[in-house]
């Protein structure tokens, strides 16, 4: 729905500033990071750091969308669930406002 897109982006915004979102696009996962497998459940808003998109390939054998967290770790999910797409569009939005480099908020 609507509001909770709308809400969706209040807290991402509001937690960008609060303590740094560094966002990165498609093609700037870590070398040797690599999902075998989808996490299991949903990664709270509040925890990502940055993400990665990971196309599938002989190595990365499945399509993912990789969250890192504040505290370090990685969290690789299915880029078809909705709960994906919708933090990725927001994402995705937040990094357009900085066409030249990854934006990073709250620094």
């Amino acid at each position: 729905s609507s509001s909770g897109f709308s809400a969706l982006i209040n807290l991402l915004v509001i937690l960008s500033t609060r303590s740094g979102l560094l966002v990165l696009g498609p093609g700037s996962a870590k070398v040797n990071a690599c999902c075998q497998r989808h996490s299991i459940g949903r990664l709270p808003a509040r925890a990502i750091r940055s993400y990665a998109v990971q196309n599938s390939t002989d190595i990365c054998r499945i399509n993912a969308v990789i969250f890192y967290t504040h505290r370090g770790k990685m969290f690789c999910a299915d880029p078809n669930q909705k709960w994906v797409q919708l933090y990725l569009t927001v994402l995705k939005k937040l990094e357009k406002m900085d066409h030249d480099q990854p934006v990073i908020l709250g620094h």
